[in-house]
């Protein structure tokens, strides 16, 4: 198995090394390994192509996607591999702030801290920092309803609703509340 890896890794290097300095070279045999479900390797070409060519703009895409691959669970096996999924999300913000993919980094780093992670303080800055400064994005909106729910349980959030309905309805709260068994 380490001798297929190793020819593995050696191949790809070799590949690379024919590919001058071209990003769309890099990019595009990255998308070839992840659609053959190589991740690691994929991981591998969007690392050497940031190595590289420091200062191409096409490393958007590139840290976008690491952030992408941290982010499956085929890749992300602990909460270690999901915060690096957040630390290339979050270079695409710092370093590319008007790309399209800004605001979507944005978003899925509070939505890892808040929903994966458990980290509400973190969700809720990455949130924030996508509510201004992208304030009509349609992940803003999804970013707010997300951040009045973050750190409560199904039932608290259930709770909750359930009194917003009756307050609507006209009723008084109801002094039975949902409980799980």
């Amino acid at each position: 198995m380490k001798k297929l890896s190793l020819l593995s890794t050696l191949l790809m290097v070799l590949l690379l090394a024919g590919c001058g300095k071209d990003p769309g070279k890099y990019l595009s045999e990255a998308q070839k390994l992840i659609e053959t479900k190589k991740y690691k390797d994929a991981i591998k070409v969007y690392e050497t192509m940031i190595a590289e060519m420091p200062e191409s703009d096409s490393l958007v895409v590139a840290y976008y996607n690491l952030g992408n691959l941290y982010r499956m669970p085929e890749v992300a096996e602990t909460s270690k591999e999901k915060l690096k999924a957040v630390e290339y999300y979050r270079i695409v913000f710092d370093k590319f702030p008007k790309s399209e993919y800004a605001p979507v980094s944005l978003f899925n780093s509070g939505f890892i801290y808040g929903n994966e992670l458990n980290d509400v303080k973190n969700a809720t800055e990455n949130y924030n920092l996508l509510i201004k400064n992208f304030p009509d994005h349609e992940l803003t909106a999804i970013a707010k309803q997300d951040m009045e729910i973050l750190g409560k349980s199904p039932e608290e959030i259930l709770n909750e609703k359930l009194k917003e309905q009756e307050k609507k309805q006209g009723e008084k709260p109801a002094s039975k509340e949902f409980v799980h068994p």
